[in-house]
């Protein structure tokens, strides 16, 4: 007899960070991925909610100065699957760009309620758009550039403090 031992379910989302190497674009205003760093590090309740980077693999990290350097690709599905298998059932997905397979990520999301926020060029990507409708959650687009709004609509989906 095989028992499966799972993670107890979290009551906060996660923040899921898109650290694919497109993240390492600088549109004249800074590199994404440094843009992205100061909006997480001014979110005032951000403590106690976990923060995971992905780009081909996914990785939990302590905090705002272990986000990853962009690499590789943008194994959205892989994520996915990493923060379930943690006990998340919902996530803040900050992404500026596609996943490796919108299939494998469309099946892997089934069971989360995703808050996307776009932070790539316009239009959003009609995706990330049925991503957010296929997980009963929200896809905005956010100009990075603006790190204070980012900071307070990533504030804005998680629990006050109390």
């Amino acid at each position: 007899m095989v028992f499966q031992l799972s993670a107890p379910k979290q009551n906060r989302p996660c923040l899921l960070l898109d650290v694919s190497y497109s993240m390492n674009t600088n549109d004249g205003r800074g590199r994404r991925i440094d843009l992205l760093r100061k909006a997480v590090d001014t979110v005032p309740n951000l403590s106690g909610t976990s923060i995971y980077c992905f780009s081909d693999e996914c990785f939990k990290v302590r905090g705002v100065r272990e986000i990853l350097e962009p690499q590789s690709g943008t194994a959205m599905d892989h994520a996915f699957t990493v923060i379930r298998g943690a006990g998340f059932e919902s996530a803040i997905l900050i992404t500026d760009g596609m996943p490796n397979s919108e299939e494998d990520a469309l099946r892997t999301s089934a069971g989360l309620t995703l808050r996307i926020i776009y932070v790539g060029p316009k239009p959003v990507p009609d995706f990330l758009k049925r991503l957010a409708q296929m997980t009963d959650g929200t896809c905005e687009s956010q100009d990075l550039a603006n790190t204070k709004l980012l900071s307070q609509k990533i504030s804005g989906y998680l629990p006050t403090k109390k």
